[in-house]
């Protein structure tokens, strides 16, 4: 196994064009080494995205927030501006395993492993999130929708890195994210849930974690809340729409993360109708 620490992007895009499916990129380490470790990936190639400019700022212009690569959980959960345009996701970051764990992780990598349990995804998919992939003369930019395509899976080619992710502006602060786990931390995540109300319609919207393949909004149900309102009734109705199709695991069987799923849609859609 070789390890190389590329010092630009120019260096960077030589590497995925000269190396493609034999490398593999490293901005945390925190899932990667792990998984080498219990034999799970074998690369031939381990390449340092640490080392770049530029990969570990938050910026910011007219239009959106931009997170690079290397950005930390951490340094998201800490972030003026974060905090105070998208606090769902500086809550959520903040959720993601222990202090140690969330200096090292980059969003990228929770973003890039696909995991359905993980605790950003929901709250990414409900701002309109959206990821830039490059690579030497190429780039493309997907919405979180177009880059999950199924569990651990994602639209990210061999030859291309995520870039930059970018948050729309202005930011919407009547989002809530909310957790279920089996302990309170140090934990993945049994159910979540990114639930906010936006726009001058108070237009509601829904995505749940950890419940179904991919990330994605709960349509069905924000339409019918959109249309009846969020009285209780409304809001034990609306559940009956979510399209779940949960797993059993070690973390919880099918029918109680649905069950769970529905009760955390009614409490946290009541807190955000007692703040409207």
């Amino acid at each position: 196994m070789e390890y190389l620490k590329p010092v630009s992007r120019k260096e960077l895009h030589l590497l995925l064009k000269k190396k493609g499916k034999n490398l593999r990129l490293l901005a945390g380490g925190t899932d990667l080494l792990v998984r080498i470790r219990h034999g799970k990936e074998s690369p031939a190639l381990i390449v340092d995205l640490k080392g770049i400019r530029g990969f570990d700022k938050i910026s910011s212009n007219k239009k959106f927030i931009s997170i690079g690569p290397c950005v930390t959980l951490q340094a998201i959960a800490e972030h003026d501006e974060i905090r105070r345009n998208f606090p769902a996701l500086a809550e959520a970051s903040r959720s993601v395993g222990s202090w140690q764990i969330r200096n090292r992780a980059p969003l990228a990598g929770n973003i890039c492993n696909a995991s359905p349990a993980a605790d950003t995804l929901p709250v990414l998919v409900l701002y309109d999130a959206r990821v830039k992939l490059s690579h030497s003369g190429r780039r493309r930019i997907l919405s979180m929708k177009r880059f999950l395509t199924g569990p651990g899976k994602s639209a990210l080619r061999p030859d291309e890195y995520l870039s930059e992710i970018r948050l729309p502006l202005p930011g919407e602060k009547r989002v809530l994210f909310e957790k279920f786990s089996r302990r309170k931390g140090l934990d993945l995540s049994t159910v979540s849930l990114a639930a906010g109300i936006f726009g001058r319609r108070n237009r509601v919207r829904l995505a749940i974690g950890a419940c179904a393949p991919i990330v994605k909004r709960q349509t069905e149900a924000e339409d019918f809340l959109n249309e009846h309102g969020l009285q209780d009734k409304d809001l034990e109705l609306a559940c009956s729409l979510l399209q779940l199709s949960p797993i059993t695991d070690l973390r919880g069987k099918a029918a109680f993360r649905r069950h769970i799923a529905a009760r955390l849609v009614v409490a946290t859609m009541k807190k955000l109708r007692e703040d409207r």
